[in-house]
């Protein structure tokens, strides 16, 4: 079954990512996997952290099936990692999704500074196409899907790209 994985930090814009992916699963008939990689600062109790964490988790998912009307299967993974990415990484790696919805952070340079935008260290180093989705934005059809890219290699996402376009009834440009 197809999968759109859906990195969560449990921000507004995170969470209007998870709004996105889940109209676009209906659309393409795919399954979703809630993912959120979390660090444990030195002066928190990793116990307390993950209950919140898990409470979190289990409401998002939660409002994720009364909006779809339970139409979408949804799973959930937590993760303790250093780094995003590299989880996300293994993450893919394991489950091979047809997609990345991300939500998108900072909207001024000294907000990308402190928060960092871990979409665009994603969209260049993973081979699985991302969606970075900017707070507010809406799922509601995609005819054109671009592809960038310096030059082909062998982990250019070919396969995951046809599932989209092929799902979405778009239109592929590579460029």
């Amino acid at each position: 079954m197809k999968t759109i994985l859906v990195a969560t930090d449990f921000s507004p814009s995170a969470k209007n990512a998870t709004d996105y992916a889940a109209d676009m699963a209906l659309t393409i008939k795919a399954d979703i996997l809630l993912l959120h990689v979390y660090q444990i600062p030195n002066a928190l109790d990793e116990e307390d952290m993950m209950a919140d964490i898990k409470e979190y988790m289990h409401e998002l998912k939660a409002r994720l099936i009364r909006k779809t009307g339970g139409k979408l299967n949804i799973k959930t993974d937590v993760r303790r990692g250093v780094f995003f990415y590299d989880e996300l990484k293994i993450v893919c790696e394991n489950v091979e999704p047809c997609a990345i919805i991300i939500g998108s952070q900072g909207t001024t340079a000294s907000e990308r500074l402190f928060f960092g935008v871990p979409s665009v260290h994603a969209m260049k180093y993973l081979r699985w196409p991302l969606i970075s989705v900017a707070l507010g934005a809406r799922f509601s059809s995609i005819k054109k899907i671009g592809f960038a890219f310096d030059k082909v290699i062998d982990t250019t996402p070919t396969d995951e790209s046809e599932i989209l376009v092929n799902g979405l009834n778009a239109e592929i440009t590579y460029t």
